[in-house]
């Protein structure tokens, strides 16, 4: 326990050192998480490994074990630190050994948690992983639209955001914000002077 540091193994989730147990189903079964999350994580300048960073500031996403390995109550899926912005090294947990080897389930768990911890808000949109609702698509996408924050009922949210301010999010434009495109921009900018137009005379 202690300040969010994925480096020394620090999380601000338990309340005693504790230990999560190891991920329960084949290594099939992992594979198929890890290309679902780096799908869902595609657009973006995001890079899923599975074997600890050399240089600290990553985040740890730990998909494995029960809520009650960090002293969580039966029932929680998944939990992270949350603030409203960019989390640097801290640690998620997707609680993948309720799940029952479900691929998209744990997907959209780890998406959700890991995105807590850039700053979004759970939104009521059931296609995008930020949702709480079972309905909408099995594998989630980050919607690049506006939309509500909430559970099971649209709220303010918890947050202010750029272009939306506590009244909607769009999870696929802050997670965009954050990291850039996965894609760089390769396209040279065009530059013009607008004002003073040619030949004006100007103090």
């Amino acid at each position: 326990p202690g300040n969010e540091n994925s480096a020394m193994n620090r999380s601000s989730i338990p309340e005693q050192v504790s230990t999560v147990q190891p991920f329960a189903y084949s290594d099939a079964v992992w594979n198929q998480v890890v290309q679902c999350v780096r799908d869902t994580y595609a657009p973006f300048n995001v890079q899923i490994v599975t074997e600890r960073p050399t240089t600290p500031g990553y985040h740890m996403a730990i998909v494995a074990g029960r809520p009650q390995d960090v002293q969580m109550q039966n029932g929680v899926g998944g939990v992270s630190p949350f603030s409203c912005g960019f989390i640097n090294g801290g640690i998620s947990y997707s609680f993948a050994n309720i799940y029952g080897g479900d691929v998209d389930e744990t997907c959209w768990t780890v998406a959700q948690e890991t995105a807590h911890s850039w700053g979004l808000d759970h939104k009521y949109d059931n296609r995008d992983p930020m949702t709480y609702l079972q309905s909408g698509p099995a594998q989630k996408a980050f919607q690049n639209a506006a939309g509500s924050c909430g559970e099971y009922n649209a709220r303010q949210c918890s947050c202010t955001y750029a272009q939306t301010g506590s009244q909607q999010m769009n999870s696929y434009a802050l997670i965009m914000a954050v990291f850039g495109a996965n894609v760089p921009d390769t396209t040279a900018p065009v530059v013009a002077i607008s004002s003073p137009t040619a030949n004006a005379q100007v103090t």
